[in-house]
Formats: structure tokens, C-alpha cells, sequence
């Protein structure tokens, strides 16, 4: 799952530049000329109407992100507002979150969140649609690996000028938004070259991911059956070509046509 990036001022140098502890957060060692550069993009561009800027530096081959600048109204319409992120350490990061207020930047919040092993990836922070009625979401990329493909996020919407974080949004792996069911999907090739395969339906409820659904398709096995769990209970039998009706609908037509085209090579 790739989401769609749709990233779109004068700020008090002082505060920006030689920021006070508890403000925003200092980074340490090495990493402090990773805020340096992110001071550096957003001066050069704290007057446009829109800007946006992200790198991951590929320093090795399990490298976590550095540098991302966001200017414009990505979050709310009505708000122009500011995401200045830059490492703080091998498994920080700094998120400082800003808004134009009567001609001037004001920082709204400083946090330092959790990164644990973001390996290789184009892109790490998104603003996408998780059906808020107030304001976009803010997607941290968090966790990516290469075997048997998946990422994990970490979710934040705005809230009285904050950004809240969508508790357990995180343990969702290759997470999407369907709009037409308002609902969180996961899916999750689990081994025998993809033929064990995890879904997971979710609904946000104040904040919250909450887990509506949990379906495993085991058809793995020799013979013309797979196996179904669903929600803990009893694994059950059913036929081969039939297995993707017991899945979440969203996902039915992909699994029809991934077994269908397994069977016939």
C-alpha cells in the first residue's frame, strides 16, 4: 500500500533557530545537522503558499527518515500551518507542528515520537483522508520491511490545534482507507510464498482504531480446501475457490483472482 501524498511562514528565527528545551526538541550528536537542514528549507521557503520537502538519507541500508518540511493548508482548509520533522536520534524523531497567526508562525506543539526501524523508503510522512470530518491525517511511516512486503504508520489528526494520535492505527500492517465503508483494512501475506494470508477490518472510534474483524485464510495446505479462521474461533474447511467469500469484501475480488491465477499455473 502506497498512500497518495497531498503535502502541500515568517517564522520567530529565534525560536526556530535557538529554540528553548521543552519547545522544540534538540537533536543529539550526529543528528543535529538534520535540524540544521530543516531549519535551512524552511527559512528558504516560510513564504510560499504551499511547499512541501522530505528526504530519507541513505547513509545505510536500514536508514531511518531525516528531513521533511510541509508548508499550506494540508490539514485544514481554513488553517495554513507548518510540519517541520527532522532525526533526532536513531529512533526519534521531532514533529513540530506550527500555524500562521496575524502574519507570523506560532509553534502549536513539539513531540518526539517513536521511528523504530524504518528501513529503505522513498517517502515517509503523509497527509491522507481517514474520513475526518475536521481535518486530514498526518501518517508517519514507522516500520517497512522487505520480506513479504509491509509498513506500518503511525496515525495523528488535528484536535484543538494538536495533533492526537489514532491509538492502535500502528499495529495495522499495510494499512488503506476504503471511503465507501469508512473503514481501516490490513492485509498481510504471512508465508508459503503468500498462500497464508492475515485481513484485518477496523473502524476509527473517538481517536481510536477500533478491530471489527480479524480473518485468516490458510491455502497453503495440498487439495482443493483453505482454511478459515475468523475472531479467534474454530478453523473451519472451505473450498478452494470459494475461501475469498469469507474474507472482508473489500478484499474479495484480489484474493478470486490471486487464487484463481495460482490454480491455473
Amino acid at each position: 500500500m502506497k498512500w497518495n501524498l497531498l503535502f502541500f511562514g515568517p517564522l520567530y528565527l529565534v525560536l526556530f533557530l535557538s529554540a528553548s528545551p521543552g519547545k522544540i526538541h534538540s537533536a543529539a550528536g550526529g543528528y543535529v545537522k538534520y535540524k540544521r537542514i530543516a531549519n535551512q528549507i524552511f527559512n528558504s521557503h516560510k513564504n510560499s503558499t504551499s511547499y512541501q520537502f522530505q528526504k530519507v538519507y541513505f547513509d545505510s541500508p536500514h536508514d531511518k527518515p531525516k528531513v521533511a518540511v510541509i508548508i499550506g493548508n494540508f490539514l485544514n482548509p481554513k488553517t495554513k500551518n507548518s510540519l517541520v520533522l527532522y532525526s533526532t536520534g536513531d529512533e526519534r524523531i521531532s514533529v513540530n507542528l506550527f500555524e500562521y497567526q496575524n502574519s507570523t508562525w506560532k509553534l502549536l506543539q513539539s513531540k518526539s515520537v517513536k521511528c523504530s526501524s524504518t528501513g529503505p523508503a522513498e517517502k515517509f510522512v503523509y497527509i491522507v483522508d481517514l474520513g475526518d470530518n475536521r481535518s486530514k491525517a498526518l501518517l508517519l511511516l514507522t516500520n517497512v520491511w522487505l520480506i513479504r512486503s509491509g509498513e506500518n504508520y503511525r496515525a495523528f489528526v488535528l484536535r484543538n490545534k494538536k495533533l492526537a494520535e489514532i491509538k492502535g492505527f500502528e499495529d495495522y500492517v499495510n494499512p488503506v482507507y476504503d471511503p465507501q465503508t469508512k473503514r481501516i483494512y490490513s492485509y498481510m501475506g504471512t508465508g508459503c510464498a503468500d498462500m497464508t494470508m492475515g485481513f484485518t477490518e477496523g473502524k476509527i472510534v473517538n481517536n481510536a482504531l477500533v478491530t471489527l474483524n480479524e480473518i485468516g485464510c490458510d491455502c497453503c495446505s495440498e487439495g482443493d480446501s483453505c482454511i478459515i479462521s475468523m475472531n479467534n474461533s474454530q478453523p473451519f474447511n472451505v473450498l478452494y475457490d470459494s475461501s475469498y467469500k469469507y474474507v472482508p469484501p473489500f478484499y474479495q475480488d484480489f484474493l478470486r483472482d490471486k487464487l484463481r491465477e495460482v490454480k491455473e499455473n
